[in-house]
């Protein structure tokens, strides 16, 4: 029952035992009348005029006047502030127990409402409209969308399942990406930045270009993404570190041939080292056409100009193309690599060959990475190194 119901129906009903009769002010006589039928019909004004109540407010002062009773919600009568009032405690008809008309966001689900929080939150589970929040209704649900843009479309930002669209997703966000092949390959017809792979991009599009360096540069051997009719030799800094004990040269000779077939580099590989018996000069051919980093620069000539001293650029990238780790170190200002052979392809120091590269016992004569370890042959012979100090080593292709 509604709050003030019964207090008020007992007070009321003594009211009405106290002062059953109704005065009329006209003759002085009284009048035997029953107190409702009197609130509902006419009354007399002071000036002898009949008048009928017109709204709730007269209703509700004629009724307290007679009664004593003020009016209260639940009473059945519509009294100042209430809406309506029906006079019963069902809260989910069209008057609610606050005596106010029931509609969506009075926290009571009425007929026609799939639900009803109470608020005019948008972004909840329920909206402002009494329905259940649901991905595509354009309102976005907040701790369980991403987004919601309300519609069903994939080539958006927002896609259908209400997750943002991303580079990678396999699904074409149209005006910003242009391509979107959904996998994690470099080496297609769309990059991993959702562009098509073009020649000039600065990487290699497997199968369709021969070399691509990522410029219009005329002194390297990569033009139009084709590598030069002629041939020409690679060689590189290899991308791991190794100490003094690599297995002697066979051994050295087999991380070269290794890490050019990971990489996809054509020929045979030796490292630059040397044993007693058998250093560079000795055991390599001498190639009569370029030598070229793995990224297309030309390093020398020929053979002749790779041990003449200067190089016309540093063998500073890996098999991979990229740059090595050639920062700072102890060798000159640069960082060392395993050599202890002369600028010529001698061997520098029989004492300092790490056992033929098979310890890592005593020191080894170093060639400096980067520049300026291209000068003066500092590129094969430039400080002393641990034999046990992991470094990378240089391979040449033959």
């Amino acid at each position: 029952m509604r709050r003030g119901a019964v207090a008020g129906i007992l007070t009321l009903g003594g009211c009405v035992e106290e002062n059953p009769v109704f005065i009329d002010t006209t003759t002085g006589t009284g009048a035997t009348t029953d107190v409702a039928t009197t609130a509902a019909d006419a009354t007399t004004a002071g000036d002898g005029s009949s008048a009928e109540p017109t709204s709730a407010d007269a209703t509700a002062a004629e009724t307290t006047a007679m009664t004593g009773v003020p009016g209260y919600c639940g009473d059945g009568r519509l009294d100042p502030g209430e809406e309506c009032d029906d006079g019963d405690d069902d809260s989910l008809n069209a008057c609610s127990n606050e005596c106010t008309y029931a509609g969506c966001g009075d926290g009571d689900v009425q007929a026609g409402e799939a639900c009803d929080d109470g608020n005019f939150d948008d972004n909840d589970g329920c909206l402002d409209s009494c329905e259940l929040a649901q991905c595509g209704d354009g309102k976005v649900w907040l701790g369980v969308e991403a987004c919601d843009d309300g519609n069903p479309s994939d080539n958006d930002g927002c896609l259908g399942d209400c997750t943002l669209a991303k580079c990678g997703d396999g699904v074409l966000n149209e005006g910003v990406e242009a391509c979107d092949d959904g996998n994690d390959a470099n080496t297609d017809d769309c990059l991993n930045s959702c562009v098509p792979a073009v020649c000039g991009d600065g990487v290699l599009w497997a199968g369709v270009e021969e070399c691509d360096d990522g410029n219009d540069d005329p002194g390297d051997t990569c033009d139009g993404c084709k590598l030069p009719a002629l041939p020409f030799r690679f060689v590189f800094m290899t991308s791991k570190d190794y100490s003094g004990a690599m297995g002697g040269l066979a051994g050295a000779d087999g991380e070269c041939q290794s890490l050019a077939k990971s990489a996809k580099l054509p020929g045979t590989y030796l490292a630059w080292l040397g044993d007693q018996k058998e250093p560079p000069a000795v055991r390599m051919k001498k190639a009569d056409v370029p030598y070229i980093r793995t990224d297309f620069k030309i390093v020398a000539l020929n053979w002749t100009d790779l041990t003449d001293g200067d190089l016309a650029a540093p063998i500073d990238r890996t098999e991979l193309g990229q740059m090595g780790a050639v920062g700072p170190g102890n060798c000159n200002g640069g960082s060392p690599v395993h050599t202890n052979i002369t600028k010529d392809g001698a061997l520098y120091d029989p004492k300092n060959n790490c056992n033929d590269w098979n310890g890592m016992a005593g020191s080894s004569k170093g060639g400096m990475l980067g520049p300026p370890g291209q000068i003066n042959g500092l590129w094969t012979t430039a400080c002393l190194i641990s034999c046990a100090v992991k470094t990378p080593i240089y391979c040449i292709q033959q």
